[in-house]
């Protein structure tokens, strides 16, 4: 009886004895987890509290970056806008150069006519320069013989009077050797056309034809004739004179015949 009674508290002490050995453990393991998971949350809070600061740090610069891009694009589309504004009234590239051609070409066009208007006047002041020389040349000499006939009287009666500029003549021949002085202007008998000699180089005379005609400013329009050679004069009606030039008289005058 005794020895069952032994038995049965010798199983009761070794249940215990289990008991409290996996009680220990329990309580071991407990404290394991908890030391693993307090180590886990504390590694996830450092970690989780600077890589989150990170995070809105970096997500606030790109914001600003991202707000610095839209405003300079603004900036790119105003400018693009006041650009297309002002290109709607501009030529295209073509129409630019053809208009930069047709303007290079207008100057020269320009420059070229004011280079022939500075010839046109230097020669204008070289013939008037070179008329008022020959008129005075001729004026001085007409006074010289008109002196000197004065001191030395001729007996005229037998010798044919002076030829007149522009004498009355019939046919087609209305005048005949007539002397035209340098720097005069010969006038048709009915005084509807004219020309003028304005110089004499060598075997060349230098006239104007119909230089009452011209226009006030008009550069008159010199024509170059030589012993022999005849130039046209337009009358009144449309009448044609022809003046041919008999003879150069040194430089003194010409010599002309007109004809109708």
């Amino acid at each position: 009886m005794l020895r069952g009674r032994g038995v049965k508290e010798t199983a009761v002490d070794q249940q215990g004895a289990r008991t409290d050995s996996l009680r220990r453990l329990g309580i071991r393991v407990g404290i394991y987890v908890g030391v693993f998971l307090a180590g886990a949350i504390l590694a996830f809070l450092y970690s989780y509290i600077p890589l989150h600061s990170a995070k809105n740090w970096k997500i606030d610069y790109l914001e600003e970056r991202l707000a610095a891009k839209d405003n300079e694009i603004e900036v790119l589309q105003q400018r693009l806008t006041s650009l297309e504004v002002d290109s709607v009234d501009k030529p295209d590239g073509q129409t630019f150069k053809q208009v930069q051609g047709e303007l290079v070409s207008a100057d020269k066009t320009v420059k070229d006519l004011d280079q022939q208007i500075k010839q046109l006047e230097r020669q204008t002041r070289e013939l008037e320069k070179t008329s008022r020389e020959w008129k005075s040349k001729y004026d001085a000499a007409e006074a010289t013989r008109i002196a000197t006939d004065r001191a030395n009287p001729r007996d005229t009666s037998g010798q044919p009077g002076p030829l007149p500029a522009a004498p009355d003549m019939t046919g087609d021949v209305l005048v005949s050797d007539a002397l035209v002085p340098i720097g005069t202007r010969w006038q048709s008998p009915d005084g509807g056309s004219d020309f003028e000699l304005v110089a004499i180089s060598g075997d060349v005379a230098q006239v104007i034809p119909n230089a009452s005609s011209l226009r006030p400013g008009a550069v008159p329009k010199l024509r170059d004739v030589s012993a022999g050679e005849q130039f046209k004069l337009v009358a009144p009606g449309g009448r044609v004179l022809h003046v041919v030039v008999e003879r150069i008289e040194g430089t003194t005058g010409i010599v002309i015949d007109v004809t109708d």
